[in-house]
């Protein structure tokens, strides 16, 4: 999708990514403030626990073969009484060790496994915080499961089909990437 965006070309391209898992009398902007909850989610906890301001930088729907690419990456699988989901987040390895560094007592200088536990804390912190603002729009998330991949240029394949966002975001250490997956129960 080009920028610059127009409301109503936006709401249409989000409820082509989430159809089949939205209620079908659903509003374009309730389906707009789905994705809109990853999205706050994301830049609130970068902001929160590293004090890093990330900016959006682009937003794509993806096909299903489409492959997750990052040096690091997390991936939480969730259910609630409507679907099923993942969320990815991946990391340039600039990015995430600038990140992980401002968000912890420990400095890393490469990745590593302890490393991968700064990777899942962020990931469950962009998470916890779009639960509450999913709840509202009548969302309960139920249960979670994160994976951890770390290895530079790795490439993550989906086991969940479904429709497929991804929204990229810069910082001044580099870029990172988070993609919402859903599917129908």
């Amino acid at each position: 999708m080009s920028k610059p965006w127009n409301q109503p070309e936006l709401e249409t391209y989000f409820r082509e990514v989430i159809d089949g898992v939205m209620p079908k009398n659903a509003e374009g902007a309730k389906a707009v403030q789905f994705v809109t909850c990853f999205i706050e989610g994301t830049l609130a906890a970068v902001r929160e626990t590293a004090g890093i301001e990330a900016v959006k930088k682009n937003v794509e729907k993806k096909n299903e073969e489409d492959l997750s690419h990052g040096d690091i990456s997390a991936v939480i699988s969730f259910t609630s009484s409507k679907f099923k989901g993942c969320l990815i987040v991946s990391f340039e390895k600039d990015c995430f060790l600038s990140i992980a560094n401002k968000m912890s007592d420990e400095e890393f200088s490469d990745l590593s496994p302890s490393a991968s536990n700064a990777a899942g804390i962020l990931s469950e912190q962009i998470l916890e915080r779009a639960k509450p603002d999913l709840s509202a729009l009548g969302f309960q998330l139920e249960n979670s499961v994160t994976s951890i991949f770390i290895g530079e240029g790795h490439q993550v394949k989906h086991l969940l089909k479904g429709s497929r966002m991804a929204i990229e975001f810069t910082t001044d250490a580099g870029t990172f990437c988070i993609e919402t997956i859903l599917s129908p129960k």
